[in-house]
């Protein structure tokens, strides 16, 4: 399972770039090679995740692996602390994350504000219609279940 995990992260972390508004929406004419090639020019792809640290470092040392001179920088946060984060940046023009990882309890809130730009990813066909967005605006890859339990 965990190594399912990491290549679906690993997917996420290539394939779907968050890119906010004001920032020139070129994802979708890009192949997969045209965006490694780009990202290895950068040097860099900004991570920001609410998941724990370990997590987020596991899914690094994943990329790492399969892209070793792209390095990975984490930026892991509370989901209300990401979404000021990411408002300051696109108010002040910088756009500095290419992945977000969140509840989707503040992923509406990016998108009310029309920070999110759609994109399309092949492996979209991989995943049930209601585990993503028609508009391509967002993909679910993990969910938690709660429930109420109790003795009798």
């Amino acid at each position: 399972m965990k190594g399912h995990l990491i290549k679906i992260v690993e997917w996420f972390l290539l394939s779907v770039c968050i890119i906010f508004t004001g920032v020139p929406r070129v994802s979708f004419a890009q192949t997969s090679a045209e965006r490694v090639e780009k990202a290895k020019k950068e040097g860099a792809v900004n991570f920001y995740f609410v998941w724990n640290l370990s997590h987020g470092q596991a899914v690094a040392k994943a990329f790492n692996k399969k892209f070793p001179s792209i390095k990975v920088n984490l930026y892991r946060s509370g989901g209300s602390s990401m979404v000021n984060k990411l408002v300051i940046e696109a108010k002040t023009g910088r756009h500095d994350v290419d992945v977000i990882i969140m509840s989707d309890l503040y992923w509406q809130s990016l998108m009310d504000r029309d920070l999110i730009a759609a994109y399309c990813s092949p492996q979209l066909s991989a995943f049930p219609a209601e585990f993503k967005d028609r508009k391509c605006l967002w993909t679910v890859f993990n969910i938690n279940t709660h429930v109420i339990a109790y003795n009798t």
